[in-house]
């Protein structure tokens, strides 16, 4: 039977073993001690019968940088949307730089202490509590998985998730600011500079409440158009893999803007670039500012235009309004209580949008 082959990966520079369909990492690839750990893991294994695996991983050379390398591969992979990056694999690459101070260090040396060090560090250069919490849950599931792959001790992933985050009153970390709603008259001074189709998604995803990400994804086979109050179904969204389904309600204001980006095969998507690739948050995002700063207007970004429909829903309909409009509902809601929101949903965008 064939000796398992010591081998390269790619991702992090180190070498190693597969035993019994598990990964035996040993150190940089090339080197004399790897080389080493190789013939004393192979040996321990074929005097086992090769039977299991070699628990050598407590003693691991690999190093922060190289073990974020690796969970950047997965998150490529996980964090991804109808073939597209989400924004929390986009926050994973820009962690990735603001843990550079301890990339070198080896994986199973980084403790409480370690990471609380980064946080007073973030604190310092002025990053919000919430957005520190955040990373340091980030860092925190980077390890899981890391044992979970048996690159990672397990007891070095438990000090680690025993970290309790910043609480509010009790750190010099920063409140971030809330998402304020768009400026009305902002709002029309940045369209009149804007292209149509630019200028038409900001109106619809203003009307209806919709994210910058569902109106990127929208197609005209999404859109259920049999009743006076038309009803997009988003095929994927930002809470689907909570098991949430997503109902979007266009009234006849959204409707007159939509119809137009309707007129194409049911499977292709509503609004495109003008080089043909779909919109992105980036894209979107840029072409809003370019017309706010032709415009000579505050910024305006577009999640804010969320917000605007939230509180003009909210002021007229109630909070519950703005939860059904915005999709903010509960999985566990009954049928009773889903049949309610309906309701009032095409009540609501039959007025307003």
């Amino acid at each position: 039977m064939r000796v398992p082959s010591y081998s390269f990966h790619k991702g992090t520079g180190q070498a190693f073993v597969k035993l019994a369909g598990k990964f035996v990492y040993l150190g940089l690839y090339g080197t004399e001690e790897s080389q080493r750990k190789y013939e004393q893991v192979i040996g321990e294994y074929l005097s086992n019968g090769r039977q299991g695996s070699v628990e050598v991983h407590e003693k691991s050379d690999l190093t922060v940088g190289q073990l974020f390398a690796c969970y950047l591969e997965h998150c490529r992979d996980y964090y991804q949307r109808d073939g597209e990056p989400t924004q929390e694999y986009d926050s994973h690459v820009y962690l990735r730089n603001k843990v550079e101070r301890i990339a070198g260090l080896p994986i199973n040396q980084v403790t409480p202490a370690t990471i609380d060090g980064l946080r007073q560090k973030w604190i310092k250069d002025g990053n919000s509590r919430k957005y520190i919490n955040k990373s340091v849950g980030r860092i925190v599931r980077m390890y899981k998985w890391g044992v979970a792959k048996e690159l990672v001790g397990v007891q070095v992933w438990q000090r680690l998730a025993a970290i309790s985050g910043l609480k509010p009153g009790r750190t010099k970390a920063t409140e971030p600011e809330p998402i304020k709603p768009a400026d009305a008259a902002t709002f029309e001074k940045a369209c009149e500079f804007m292209p149509d189709e630019i200028s038409d998604m900001m109106q619809i995803q203003r009307l209806t409440g919709a994210r910058p990400g569902e109106m990127f994804i929208m197609r005209p086979g999404d859109i259920d158009r049999s009743a006076d109050v038309w009803l997009y179904k988003p095929r994927s969204h930002k809470t689907q893999h909570h098991g949430k389904s997503r109902l979007i309600w266009v009234g006849p204001k959204a409707q007159r803007l939509l119809l137009p980006y309707l007129l194409r095969p049911a499977a292709e998507l509503c609004f495109c670039r003008p080089s043909g690739k779909a919109w992105n948050r980036g894209s979107y995002r840029n072409a809003i500012h370019a017309a706010c700063k032709l415009a000579e207007v505050d910024t305006i970004n577009p999640n804010q235009l969320r917000h605007s429909a939230g509180t003009e829903i909210r002021q007229k309909f109630g909070l519950d309004g703005a939860q059904v409009l915005l999709g903010h509902s509960h999985a566990d809601t009954t049928a009773i209580y889903a049949e309610v929101d309906n309701s009032k949903g095409a009540m609501i965008a039959r007025e307003i949008g």
